[in-house]
């Protein structure tokens, strides 16, 4: 029975491994973004948008928005969008990049982890 459970044990803990391998970690910082937009932002609207979705060209959201996307973005990643025109994180997933690269979209040094 325990050699049952240590292969077991060794099985989960490769699966484990393998599934880290396959994941971004640019995801989770775009899921975050996501959730943000989609829950505060929109106030959980029926809107459908993605990682590619052009939010100020397609009016998802507004100045005041953008505002308080700022706010959010600086808060948990203490990243600053003011120095960074509109064309820079017009879609989540090039804010993701920003913030993850610290401020050069292509970059892959990650700037910091969320806080919550």
């Amino acid at each position: 029975m325990m050699l049952l459970s240590a292969a077991l044990i060794e099985v989960a803990r490769e699966t484990v491994a393998h599934s880290r391998e396959k994941v971004d970690p640019l995801d989770s910082v775009e899921t975050s973004l996501h959730r943000f937009v989609d829950q505060v932002l929109l106030s959980g609207e029926d809107v459908e948008f993605d990682a590619e979705t052009p939010l100020l060209e397609y009016r998802l959201i507004d100045s005041l928005n953008v505002e308080h996307l700022m706010a959010h973005v600086e808060d948990v990643y203490g990243f600053s969008m003011v120095d960074h025109p509109p064309s820079s994180w017009n879609t989540i997933r090039k804010l993701a990049g920003l913030i993850r690269g610290g401020g050069s979209a292509g970059s892959t040094k990650w700037r910091s982890e969320p806080t919550s």
